[in-house]
């Protein structure tokens, strides 16, 4: 009996080890990521700072370099979005997802 809580809280230790790292790695800064794309929007001329406001990426295979490939989880659920200074993960949609061809988030 007592072997067996022994494994039980080596086993709870390493799991929530785990998530603890998980947590941290994916709320982090993300110029540590083996790929990643700078992002501009060009033609907006005015003063005010635009924030807030949706936008449709077209991740078209083989363009700049992009490859569905290069994800490690299905349907880009390692896809991550963040401000300039990469401290700041932003809230995203996958429209559709399609490793033939252009995916739209």
């Amino acid at each position: 009996m007592l072997r067996y809580r022994y494994i039980n809280k080596v086993i709870l230790l390493i799991v929530s080890s785990f998530f603890t790292f998980s947590f941290n790695s994916s709320a982090g800064l993300f110029s540590s990521w083996r790929y990643w794309m700078k992002i501009d929007f060009s033609g907006y001329n005015k003063s005010e700072v635009l924030t807030n406001f949706p936008v449709l990426i077209a991740f078209v295979e083989g363009r700049n370099g992009f490859k569905h490939s290069q994800f490690i989880l299905p349907q880009g659920g390692d896809l991550r979005f963040s401000t300039a200074d990469e401290n700041t993960e932003l809230p995203y949609e996958i429209e559709k997802w399609d490793t033939n061809g252009t995916s739209l988030v």
